[in-house]
């Protein structure tokens, strides 16, 4: 599994192995030729060094390239970001949106769990 800046990049074959986790996971679902989607990793490779501490681990998912993961979760809207804890996923956001949305999802999440 390649890490960016605290961003596990998720592939059709390693997936699985993470998902599981009991920690949130931040999973991003991206394409590469869509400005939107760098205004969002972006902010997320900042939210990861900021939550480096609290057991939250960020995941990127390249949509053009992982299609089975795509279909899996249901994913029809790029940028699109689950939150995703012990398999489940908790929460979704999709399309373009702030790093403060983002983080108050995250925080939000934490409290809960």
């Amino acid at each position: 599994m390649e890490r960016n800046v605290n961003c596990t990049e998720l592939n059709n074959q390693n997936y699985q192995k993470i998902l599981p986790s009991k920690n949130l996971i931040v999973l991003e679902f991206y394409a590469e030729w869509i400005g939107s989607c760098r205004i969002i990793s972006s902010a997320l490779r900042e939210l990861a060094v900021q939550f480096a501490e609290n057991q939250v681990e960020f995941c990127r998912v390249n949509a053009d390239k992982n299609t089975k993961i795509v279909n899996e979760f249901g994913i029809h809207s790029i940028p699109s970001i689950l939150f995703v804890q012990n398999g489940r996923v908790m929460d979704f956001i999709s399309g373009l949106v702030s790093k403060s949305d983002i983080e108050n999802n995250i925080n939000k999440l934490i409290k809960v769990s």
